[in-house]
Parts: structure tokens; C-alpha cells; sequence
């Protein structure tokens, strides 16, 4: 039996099993991206080195990005969700030690353009190793933005002239 850090290595568990180690899950799922990077590999030449050397370099530049792309990556659309439901999502933002109660800034509910900020910055940081990526990123983000609000400019317009007058 195949084993990583005296845990055997078995085949990846969905749920199915709760006696397995926590570490015996992660191996199995190492194996199958191994297997997946191998299949990679015989694609296209250091296709594979390639891919978890761009990931790990996102990983030390930005641990946040990094969540994103993979998500992304996985076809998890989670990121494309509205600014304001990701700030709701999110929550509070955490008290500062020693900051008072009346502070302005910790404790507060996060908007939702302090998550744009966030995800504007997180993304300029990823553009420079994945900028394909981004790129796709930023074109659903737009179709995403295109279909949150269901009415149209010239509805807006007429909407508005039918309230004044």
C-alpha cells in the first residue's frame, strides 16, 4: 500500500466514508492532480510544470487571487456574483484590537465598493502571470453586470420622465 507521511493513499473519497484521515484525503486528491498534471505533461511538453508554476506564484503573491482563479479555473461562478451580495456574503468587517466602538471603519458592514476595490486589486496583481485569465474574468464579470439588472437604459429613461412628469 501506497503511503505519504505513514497514511495510506486510497481512492478519493466524496463523503462516502467519514473513517479516513484528513490526511489520507488530501493524498488521494494530490494523486489525482498529479495524474491530471501527467496528463498534461503528455499534451504538451511542460504543460503541466507550467500551470502549477503560475499557481504557485499567484499563491505567494496573492492567497485571494488564488482562491479565485481556481475557482474559475473549476467553472465555480461564485466570483461573478454581484459586489453587493459578495459584500453581504461577507459580512462585518473584523474588530480592530483596541479600536473603539464608535470606530468608523472595523466593525462596520462591508460595501460593496470596498469588495470592487478589493477584487480590482486582487485582479491587477494576477493580470501579470494569468493575464488570459483575467481577461476572461472581466468579460463575464461584464455579461454578469449586463443581466443583474433586467432594465434597460431606455427603460430607465422612460421610467424617470414618466415619475417627473
Amino acid at each position: 500500500m501506497l503511503t505519504i507521511n505513514q497514511h495510506p493513499v486510497v481512492a478519493a473519497d466524496y463523503g462516502e466514508r467519514t473513517d479516513r484521515s484528513v490526511e489520507s484525503q488530501l493524498a488521494a486528491l494530490a494523486s489525482e492532480i498529479a495524474e491530471r498534471l501527467e496528463e498534461m505533461e503528455q499534451i504538451k511538453e511542460h504543460a503541466g510544470g507550467v500551470l502549477v508554476n503560475k499557481l504557485g506564484n499567484v499563491r505567494s503573491i496573492s492567497p485571494p487571487s488564488f482562491r479565485i482563479i481556481i475557482q474559475l479555473l473549476h467553472g465555480n461562478t461564485a466570483a461573478l456574483s454581484s459586489f453587493g451580495h459578495q459584500a453581504a456574503l461577507r459580512g462585518l468587517l473584523p474588530s480592530a484590537p483596541n479600536s473603539s466602538p464608535s470606530s468608523a471603519v472595523y466593525g462596520s458592514r462591508l460595501s460593496k465598493q470596498t469588495v470592487y476595490l478589493e477584487m480590482s486589486n486582487e485582479m491587477a496583481k494576477v493580470r501579470r502571470i494569468f493575464p488570459l485569465v483575467v481577461e476572461h474574468f472581466e468579460s463575464l464579470r461584464a455579461n454578469a453586470l449586463a443581466h443583474e439588472d433586467p432594465m434597460s437604459n431606455s427603460d430607465a429613461i422612460r421610467e424617470g420622465r414618466e415619475a417627473t412628469g
